[in-house]
């Protein structure tokens, strides 16, 4: 090979890396992109969730008594193409997803129908099975091959004892989580830890926060001190508020941890504020509290990063709710007015990379919870009669078209200078 020839390849190599580092995201530069469109504007869809590129809902036909039916269907956002999931018109609770795999519990056993029964389905081969048609299933839950749901096997009072039980989708095997039945609280589950709060604290009418590796078949306590509530769990970490003590009719609270990793609780927040969200993924914890306006009536939204040991205050201005996160963003709703009983309500996010808060759609309609995974944000208005319509976002950065050219022409200036460099050499 000629020198001619080797100094045209070390140019080329040197612009197209000088371009490639130039094109990248530049924070001080950068520009966010929220692109919406439709996902399903027919039917009445009433509820929803989102993994990967799929998104499901359950769409009321009909009711039985006071009960709703409802069928589930799917949209695939790589192909843009609607599909149904089960069409039996059952009454059913919401749909949960992770992967290619929906669960939901639908009430079609029993005198009356009053006992349910725990499906799938796989949106990747699009067949339908049955976890699970014994018992007396009342909320269902699913990550990566492991479905859980709480079984209702007794009564204290007016509470219901509950054993929990769970599916491994890959050996097909139903197995056992909590034998005992108690009066639960919080079921979750994240890759192989489920976690849950039970009322068994003698005389104290206080939960204690229990957790349980479905690897090792092993059951361990978490917290057994206080007054735990709203409990929630993202890789390792596991976060509950604490109630400490009351205002009127709120409860205010404390916020702790648990690392599984170190087996050690920490602290993330004790200002004892009324908490109404609780939410954690990798390393960031978010919650909601209700700290602002006449008689804290207003709430805001913090952050702590417990990486860095931090608070940061998310959003302390307008009527934020609705709370959700992925480990890089939050989103929350904001409530702008009224109509009727129902508020009217826009949606923000705040990107924990970039440092900024942005509009994501900003239309004041009446919605539902938003719901986010990766760069996608999914959400119901009521902007069609009574109703829904189900819409999605992207969100996307770029940097400024200047500091694009800029860089660029610096990027042609340096090559340019080298490869007369060469040629002298």
């Amino acid at each position: 090979m000629n020198h001619s020839v080797i100094r045209s390849l070390v140019l080329a190599a040197v612009f197209v890396a000088v371009i490639w580092i130039a094109s990248a995201p530049i924070q001080a530069q950068a520009e966010i992109i929220v692109t919406q469109f439709p996902i399903v504007t027919s039917g009445n869809a009433i509820g929803v969730d989102l993994s990967d590129n799929t998104v499901v809902w359950t769409d009321a036909v009909g009711s039985s008594g006071f009960s709703t039916l409802s069928n589930i269907y799917g949209y695939n956002l790589a192909t843009n193409e609607q599909f149904p999931v089960n069409t039996d018109a059952k009454v059913i609770w919401s749909p949960s997803m992770d992967g290619t795999t929906v669960v939901w519990g639908a009430w079609d056993r029993g005198a009356g129908n009053s006992m349910a029964t725990v499906y799938g389905y796989d949106v990747a081969n699009w067949t339908g099975f049955t976890i699970c048609a014994s018992g007396k299933p009342t909320s269902s839950a699913i990550s990566g091959d492991n479905v859980i749901w709480t079984d209702a096997v007794g009564s204290s009072g007016f509470s219901t004892l509950s054993a929990i039980k769970g599916y491994n989708l890959s050996t097909k095997q139903q197995f056992n989580i909590l034998d005992t039945g108690k009066v639960l609280s919080g079921l979750k589950i994240d890759g192989n830890t489920v976690v849950w709060g039970a009322y068994d604290r003698a005389g104290s009418g206080a939960a204690n926060i229990y957790g349980y590796d479905l690897a090792t078949k092993t059951q361990f306590t978490i917290a057994n001190t206080g007054k735990p509530g709203a409990i929630a769990i993202g890789g390792n970490k596991v976060v509950w508020t604490d109630a400490v003590g009351s205002s009127g009719f709120s409860t205010l609270s404390n916020i702790y941890g648990y690392d599984l990793a170190t087996n050690q609780q920490f602290t993330v927040d004790t200002q004892g504020k009324v908490v109404s969200a609780l939410l954690v993924d990798g390393d960031k914890i978010v919650w909601e509290a209700f700290d602002r306006g006449a008689g804290n009536s207003l709430a805001s939204i913090y952050a702590y990063d417990f990486a860095g040991q931090s608070v940061t205050t998310i959003c302390n201005t307008g009527s934020p709710a609705s709370v959700t996160m992925t480990d890089c963003r939050v989103v929350w709703t904001d409530i702008v007015g009224h109509e009727g009983f129902a508020s009217l309500s826009n949606i923000y996010s705040y990107d924990f990379i970039w440092g900024e808060s942005f509009a994501i759609n900003a239309d004041a309609k009446v919605i539902w919870s938003p719901i986010i995974g990766g760069d996608t944000v999914v959400w119901g208005a009521y902007d069609n009669g009574n109703h829904a319509t189900i819409y999605g976002a992207t969100i996307t950065h770029a940097p400024e078209p200047g500091t694009v050219f800029m860089i660029a022409s610096a990027a042609v200036g340096f090559a340019g200078i080298a490869f007369r460099k060469m040629r002298k050499g």
